[in-house]
């Protein structure tokens, strides 16, 4: 179920943040700090499927575009308000709390995500016409969102390069502050 696989994604993420708080407080070592971004990776590989598949199994596909322009001004506004509590947490309390905060929010995404309905009839395999179906229903619809044309593609170009070096760099440079 994409619900409980968004779920544990999310609750791997809040273990990563809180790993990353511990070692906020230790002298540096690189060892531990690649170990966790390997988590982020993995945790990250659970929840980003599932929360982009979720959409056609709770609306109907003629309301898709309009639940994917939702969910898109949803993660537009967190991508800035995201950041800009982490900012004043960072600058007013420092990076433990920073992260220990990060990982209550995390936390607490993985709860509200038990409040997803399953799917009828979740837990039988489809057969392979009816997932070329679905799949072809997700890709109209996305597509359908003029935005999302090229940003497909510029997001997987961009992130093979820019997903490592975030997920090293930055804490490198947190743990410098």
């Amino acid at each position: 179920c994409k619900a409980t696989q968004m779920r544990n994604g999310l609750a791997g993420l809040a273990a990563v943040s809180l790993a990353l708080a511990w070692c906020s407080t230790r002298p540096f070592a690189l060892l531990p700090v690649i170990a966790i971004v390997l988590a982020k990776v993995l945790a990250r590989a659970f929840v980003e499927p599932s929360q982009s598949a979720i959409l056609p199994e709770l609306v109907p596909p003629s309301r898709l575009p309009q639940a994917i322009r939702l969910q898109k001004t949803c993660r537009a506004v967190s991508g800035v308000l995201g950041p800009l509590l982490a900012g004043a947490l960072l600058s007013l309390a420092g990076v433990p709390l920073a992260m220990a905060v990060c990982a209550v929010l995390t936390l607490l995404a993985a709860s509200v995500a038990l409040l997803i309905p399953r799917r009828l009839g979740e837990g039988r395999s489809l057969p392979l016409q009816v997932w070329w179906q679905d799949l072809r229903i997700g890709a109209r619809a996305k597509w359908g969102v003029p935005m999302e044309r090229g940003w497909t593609i510029v997001n997987f170009v961009v992130w093979i390069f820019q997903g490592p070096a975030v997920g090293i760099l930055i804490p490198i440079k947190v743990q410098a502050l």
